[in-house]
């Protein structure tokens, strides 16, 4: 526990200092997300094999796989990609944290070009990829953190002009995690980025979401046939946090400008998490909540002084309060004890 609680006071000590001696905003900014990001991926590469719930089973998966023929993808439920790249390196005779690391690679320079880019507030937003979800995560789910990854690096290539590239890069994506289909999305939402929309389109387009939830998750099942139909919508505490964060992003000055699709983002994620709550594919909406890890920052950057600084310190605050409470004191998909590979 102690050493996550200190990735989280020791990077915004480090950012405090670094904001104090460092007279460049934008040097600064570049230096808190370059140990941030590096410390992030030592956090993950580093820990031993019993650290994360899943971590375990893609061990003997990843084992398994260099005795199984190159023909066989059947043998398990894992998508074709991941099958495919899991025996590539296994086949290879490279140790599974070879592997592990090549995943949180990717992933860490996915983060690190795409914060380098839109965050606005780096600290903040590193806050909210350890405390929100993400990090957690990243601790269990191979899969959906190198599909995350892939899905990150398609977005920027879809912000340089690139759809087709961006499209083949989802579609890679959704070889290794088939939520990662979900990111399609985006295209769509990016299409519109500069779009305002009257403030009453928006609470009846999630009340259409709700509405729409048998006939959506017969198109779902396209893709997932094997998870059936929850029932009714479910109203947790990350639906409210969503709701919240998507009504400040929407109705103040945050969806002006380019941070328009960044708001617009959040309301998708809403939908999202009211069409698929309480089902698994609810962590479909991770390929979403990625935006909110510069979106919210940026939003709050646009505050008066005196207003963004208050912001910034409660979201802080209220962001270490979760980790703590929702993440660690409930030990999440297995983070605790952790333990370095080598104990």
């Amino acid at each position: 526990m102690f050493l996550y609680l200190g990735l989280i006071f020791g990077l915004t000590a480090f950012s405090l200092v670094v904001k104090a001696a460092v007279p460049e905003q934008e040097k600064g900014e570049q230096l808190i997300l370059i140990l941030g990001i590096a410390a992030i991926f030592l956090l993950l590469v580093l820990k031993k094999d019993t650290v994360g719930l899943d971590t375990l089973g893609y061990r003997r998966q990843y084992r398994l796989a260099g005795t199984m023929p190159w023909r066989d993808f059947d043998y398990v439920y894992f998508e074709k990609g991941y099958l495919f790249l899991m025996k590539l390196f296994s086949k290879s005779g490279l140790p599974f944290r070879c592997f592990t690391g090549a995943i949180y690679g990717l992933l860490c320079a996915a983060y690190y070009r795409f914060l380098r880019k839109y965050a606005q507030n780096v600290t903040l937003s590193l806050l909210i990829l350890i405390c929100y979800q993400f990090l957690v995560f990243h601790i269990s789910g191979l899969r959906q953190s190198l599909a995350m990854g892939v899905c990150l690096f398609a977005f920027l290539s879809l912000d340089r002009g690139h759809p087709l590239r961006a499209l083949a890069l989802t579609l890679l994506a959704a070889t290794f995690h088939r939520g990662a289909a979900a990111f399609a999305l985006v295209f769509p939402v990016y299409a519109l980025r500069g779009r305002r929309f009257p403030g009453l389109l928006y609470p009846l387009g999630a009340a259409a979401a709700v509405a729409l939830r048998p006939v959506l998750w017969q198109l779902a099942g396209l893709v997932f046939s094997d998870i059936s139909y929850p029932g009714g919508a479910e109203i947790g505490g990350n639906l409210v946090f969503l709701a919240g964060i998507a009504v400040f992003l929407l109705y103040t000055r945050a969806a002006k400008g380019s941070d328009g699709f960044l708001a617009h983002m959040a309301y998708t994620a809403l939908c999202c998490d009211l069409v698929l709550s309480g089902s698994t594919l609810l962590r479909c909406n991770l390929f979403f909540t990625l935006f909110l890890i510069p979106g919210i920052p940026n939003a709050i950057r646009r505050c008066e002084h005196r207003t963004r600084l208050v912001l910034n310190v409660a979201l802080g605050a209220f962001l270490i309060l979760l980790f703590y409470a929702d993440t660690l004191a409930i030990n999440q998909l297995g983070l605790l004890p952790y333990r370095f590979f080598w104990e």
